[in-house]
């Protein structure tokens, strides 16, 4: 079960800002250094949210559900990340995923769940269910 703790970080503003502000500054620097190629972005969002996220959402039900940990909310975040992953390794020929992103991915990975962050904007760390 989540504690109140995890539930709010996750819902957080904070967390919120955090993963918007780092996409922003990876799509600024994908629609600066390689505007042909970013003209690709919405075309590539909508083939990952029509074809990749439908199936990989209902394992995710799936797993939530047995953990007894399955919200709404978490299910949104967990899209959302994942779809940002999917699309920073799509351009990742242009310009590397960044740190954050890669640690985000191997949170996952380890079947844990990104919940909020902590600390400094700068100095600060994700928090992980």
């Amino acid at each position: 079960m989540l504690s109140k703790d995890v539930r709010k970080s996750i819902q957080s503003s904070k967390w919120e800002n955090i993963l918007l502000e780092k996409r922003g500054e990876y799509t600024a620097q994908l629609s600066k250094n390689f505007k042909d190629e970013y003209r690709n972005w919405n075309q590539i969002i909508k083939t990952v949210k029509n074809d990749i996220l439908p199936q990989l959402e209902i394992i995710w039900q799936k797993n939530l559900k047995a953990a007894g940990i399955y919200e709404p909310y978490i299910l949104d975040d967990i899209k959302f990340n994942i779809s940002t992953i999917l699309m920073l390794h799509a351009y990742s020929r242009y310009i590397p995923m960044p740190d954050f992103f890669e640690k985000l991915l191997s949170i996952y990975a380890s079947g844990h769940i990104a919940c909020g962050w902590r600390k400094g904007k700068e100095s600060g760390y994700i928090q992980v269910f």
